[in-house]
């Protein structure tokens, strides 16, 4: 049962509970109203929603329906989410569906349902996701699934939070309905749902101190301040690995609703015995204990530790298992001479335990791996000197595990491997290794999968060096090569880059697909025929630190409604434009510089939206900034200068903000506004430019604001006798007008 609550001042929790029943009561009015043949869905005789066409109905409830569509330009199942107008409690109703749509699209995870479209159509509002195939948490607990596959799409569940909290978001309604889970092959995959009563300090439509949610569910520091916190989520994932454990049975149960409050706040959950979970380890049983405690300082501080704590806890059992079952070794030595164990690496991993140390000694070792199980490998003395090398197949394949490559030379000497690292499940850690690939690329991570570099020399001629579906991280080291990309993160995939320094490469140096995301810090990366960083569609990026030098293109180009936020970061010295934004995306920037590049500083066209906070754009071959065709620019606290034609050029339905901001010293215009273009000024100063301070083609509106123009070459400001001169507020200082 879903319930919203209101408390105001500071009312007990013994105040609110007959509060909470009667609006359960209201709640149940309401259903009635809206199920009753009065509101009867009007989508029967629809065959399209927007561009989707309609297949079938998958469902029905209180407000509206859920359809199963199909996308005709991009081929693809779709579920689209509807509610009617002219219900009973329409506003409320609506204003709930577009924060779910709103909320959601924020969002881009594998274990977070994707949000494709969102609408009106007639008397009816709709949300596009993604369809998923596949039954609910709830479902399959209730069918008895294998407790272990359960806990396991738990864990992808914790990694779901992990990142919404992190982009601050709370749910506030996790419960085993909420959690889809599809498969994926043979891996199952965990979807959250219905972000309708999350909560986000950004977007404030649902309000601190109101309950949302579902009773079972909510941790009681919830229910006594209506404050939403991640903790509370995680107590709602504890709530789930309780039913998980016990094969369905809730921890907190009551006659009525009075009962079950009460359990929560004051109670602990019946304990869980050896028998209740089936075989699976007891650390299990710490795992709930510690994520269902009254106090959440007492709780897992956040959902990747809770994640991993189950994780940690299977793996106990599995250890164990395999320990008993055959006598293996914990330190195995690999490669000709005394005190050697075996001659082949292959043979050592047969031999070796899970956990076990292998070293290696120098040699050249023709031969490729699969990694199973928790190893180290370990080379001795250079890492050059230590090769493992291919000719056939990936040189090191990961299926499952936590493995550790160290001071390893990997190489390939066919142009037809597709990869020297093939990392299909589990998580692989190279350190101080040398990756030299001839093929496809260097590592391929597979969704659901995991790649740590550390240090690591990355270099390769073919179309990308690191593909990533997964997760990769990079932490120092350097990559050059490839000519599609070095490091191409695919849908849904991740990357995490810190310190690492790239180039030079045919292609771009970092490629971000549909829906993936990067955050990096302390990189460099310099000399890329296509550009530094590409995003493409809903792809996010967050970069500090670091610097985009020296392409043949541009430092950063945005595409298909990408996001950025960007702090402290150079984007110097390339032949295009220092950033490009195309096609609804939208950057945000701080602290960065624009230097000497070759075409403009910034550029933003077709729909694309960039905000500049205390940057510095100087020395651009064309306009400093170009804002085009729609595209907007917010700039603020910044400097435009010694530019070698206008500072800022606004046109063709554009539009541009300044405020507080610096233009001076460029070789032409300070600023040119033409054909449709807007800029609106305040507290600005355009001065020393060798052309006009600001001229105003055909078209043009401007706004100013105590602005400074003067002690430019050719006047302050210039527009066309049949133009509109600049509107002025407040206390501007021109030194002259020129009409004509």
């Amino acid at each position: 049962m879903n319930a919203t609550l209101y408390k105001q001042g500071s009312i007990w929790i013994e105040s609110v509970l007959p509060c909470f029943l009667q609006h359960c009561g209201q709640l149940q009015n309401r259903v009635h109203a809206v199920c009753s043949p009065k509101y009867a869905s009007g989508l029967a005789m629809t065959t399209h929603i927007g561009k989707f066409e309609i297949v079938r109905s998958i469902g029905k409830g209180a407000m509206g329906e859920v359809l199963l569509g199909r996308d005709p330009v991009l081929q693809r199942e779709v579920a689209i989410k509807t509610i009617q107008t002219g219900q009973k409690f329409d506003e409320e109703a609506k204003a709930k569906f577009e924060f779910e749509a709103r909320s959601t699209a924020l969002l881009s995870h594998p274990n977070i349902v994707t949000v494709f479209d969102f609408g009106q159509q007639g008397g009816m509002a709709y949300l596009v996701m993604e369809h998923i195939e596949g039954d609910s948490v709830e479902t399959l607990i209730a069918n008895g699934s294998p407790k272990q596959e359960l806990l396991e799409i738990l864990i992808q569940v914790c990694d779901g939070l992990s990142y919404a909290h992190e982009e601050g978001l709370v749910h506030r309604d996790v419960k085993p309905s909420n959690i889809l889970v599809s498969q994926r092959g043979k891996k199952n995959i965990a979807k959250i749902v219905d972000f309708g009563v999350a909560y986000t300090e950004r977007v404030n439509e649902a309000a601190e101190n109101e309950w949302m949610g579902t009773a079972h569910y909510m941790a009681p520091e919830y229910l006594r301040t209506g404050k939403a916190t991640a903790s509370a989520d995680l107590f709602a994932v504890g709530v789930i690995l309780y039913e998980i454990l016990s094969g369905g049975v809730k921890p907190f149960e009551g006659e009525d609703m009075t009962d079950v409050l009460s359990a929560v706040l004051n109670q602990a959950p019946p304990p869980l015995s050896a028998k209740d979970i089936g075989g699976l380890p007891m650390a299990l049983i710490s795992v709930v204990s510690k994520a269902l405690d009254k106090d959440p300082l007492n709780r897992y501080q956040d959902a990747e530790s809770l994640g991993q704590a189950i994780s940690n806890a299977l793996k106990t059992a599995v250890a164990a298992s395999t320990a008993a079952a055959r006598p293996e070794l914990l330190n195995v030595v690999v490669g000709k001479g005394g005190q050697t164990t075996c001659l082949s690496l292959r043979v050592a991993l047969r031999q070796a335990a899970s956990g076990a140390q292998i070293r290696v000694k120098p040699g050249v070792y023709k031969e490729s791996i699969v990694l199973d199980k928790d190893v180290t490998i370990a080379g001795e003395g250079d890492p050059s000197q230590v090769v493992i090398e291919t000719t056939g197949p990936p040189a090191v394949r990961v299926k499952s595990g936590r493995t550790i490559l160290k001071g390893l030379t990997l190489r390939s000497t066919e142009e037809q491997i597709d990869s020297l690292v093939d990392v299909i499940e589990g998580h692989i850690t190279l350190k101080e290794c040398v990756l030299s690939a001839h093929g496809n690329c260097a590592a391929n991570v597979e969704f659901g999968a995991e790649i740590t570099l550390h240090d690591c020399v990355t270099t390769g001629h073919g179309r990308e060096l690191v593909s990533v579906l997964g997760k990769a991280n990079l932490h120092g080291g350097h990559l050059s090569g490839a000519t599609k990309a070095a490091i191409s993160i695919q849908k849904n995939g991740h990357g995490v880059l810190q310190n690492v320094h790239m180039g030079p490469g045919d292609g771009v140096g970092i490629l971000l697909e549909d829906q993936a995301r990067a955050n990096i810090e302390g990189v460099a990366i310099i000399g890329f025929d296509e550009g530094s960083i590409e995003l493409d569609s809903s792809s996010a990026l967050y970069a500090k630190d670091s610097q985009f030098l020296n392409s043949k293109y541009a430092g950063l180009i945005q595409k298909g409604r990408s996001k950025s936020k960007i702090e402290d970061c150079l984007f110097n010295e390339h032949e295009s434009s220092g950033i490009h934004l195309t096609r609804e995306t939208e950057a945000e920037l701080k602290g960065c510089k624009f230097h000497d590049n070759a075409g403009y500083g910034i550029s933003a066209i077709d729909g694309g939206k960039i905000t500049l906070d205390s940057c510095e754009i100087a020395r651009s071959q064309l306009a400093g900034a170009l804002i085009h065709h729609r595209g907007k620019a917010n700039i603020n606290q910044s400097k435009i200068l010694d530019g070698s034609t206008e500072g800022l050029h606004c046109f063709y339905s554009a539009e541009a903000s300044l405020e507080e901001c610096e233009i001076k010293e460029n070789a032409k215009q300070g600023i040119r506004v033409d054909s449709n273009g807007y800029v609106a000024m305040r507290n600005c100063t355009v001065h020393y430019n060798r052309g006009e301070g600001m001229l105003m083609e055909s078209g043009a509106d401007v706004f100013l604001e105590s602005c400074t123009i003067k002690r430019n070459a050719l006047g302050s400001i210039s527009w066309p006798k049949d133009g509109t001169p600049p509107t002025l507020l407040g206390n501007n200082q021109v030194e002259a007008f020129s009409a004509g």
